[in-house]
C-alpha cells in the first residue's frame, strides 16, 4: 500500500492495523507555538500536534506502518516512513516506543497467566512442593473451580483436626531448644 503524502493522527488511526498494539512517537524538540507544525521530509509531509501532558509536538505512528514499503530487494528506492525521517534535518525529534491508544489493555488476569503463574510453577517445583500443589495447578488449568474449593476447605479443615503438622512441631521445638539455651547462656555470663 502506498502511504499518503501528508500524514496526520487520523490518517494514521484509519490505516493502522486492527490489532496493533504499539506505536513510534515522535517528538519534536525546538518548536516554540501551539499550532500544528509541519514538518517536511523527502516523501512525505507530517503534521505534528501540541500534546499539553507531554509538552511539545509529537506524532504516534503505529508501529505496522513505520517501516511499511521498506525494500526486501536490493535496488529499490526505499518508501517507508523510518528511511522518511532520516532526510528530516531542520527540526532535531527524538524516538520512543508506546503502547498504541487503540490497543486493548492488557488485564492483570491475563499478564498473570501469561507471566506470573509459570514462574511460580517453576519455583514451586524447584522448591519441591508437596504433590497437592500440583493437584491444585491441576484444577486450574482445567478450570475446575468447585473442586479445587473442595481441596482448599478439606485441607483447611485437615489442618484444624491434625494439629500442627510434623515439620512444623519439629521446628517449634528446635527454636524452643535455642530460645532455652540461649537464655542459660546468658544466666552463666
Amino acid at each position: 500500500m502506498n502511504l499518503p503524502t501528508i500524514i496526520s493522527k487520523s490518517v494514521l488511526f484509519s490505516l493502522a492495523a486492527p490489532d496493533e498494539t504499539h506505536a513510534v512517537r515522535i517528538l519534536l524538540h525546538d518548536v516554540n507555538n501551539q499550532s500544528q507544525y509541519r514538518l517536511s521530509c523527502r516523501s512525505r509531509t507530517y503534521l505534528f500536534e501540541k500534546c499539553g501532558i507531554v509538552g511539545r509536538h509529537l506524532l504516534e505512528i503505529p508501529v505496522s506502518l513505520w517501516m511499511q514499503d521498506s525494500p526486501t530487494k536490493s535496488f529499490r528506492e526505499n518508501q517507508s516512513i523510518s528511511e522518511d525521517f532520516r532526510s528530516a534535518d531542520n527540526c532535531p525529534y527524538s524516538i520512543q516506543i508506546v503502547p498504541w491508544k487503540g490497543a486493548a489493555p492488557q488485564t492483570f488476569g491475563q499478564a498473570m497467566e501469561a507471566h506470573f503463574l509459570p514462574l511460580l510453577r517453576e519455583i514451586l517445583r524447584t522448591i519441591e512442593a508437596p504433590p497437592v500443589v500440583e493437584e491444585a495447578f491441576k484444577l486450574i488449568d482445567a478450570g475446575n473451580l468447585g473442586e479445587l474449593q473442595d481441596l482448599a476447605a478439606f485441607l483447611k479443615s485437615a489442618a484444624k483436626t491434625d494439629g500442627p503438622s510434623p515439620a512444623a512441631a519439629e521446628r517449634a521445638r528446635k527454636m524452643r531448644e535455642a530460645k532455652a539455651a540461649k537464655k542459660a547462656q546468658l544466666q552463666t555470663a
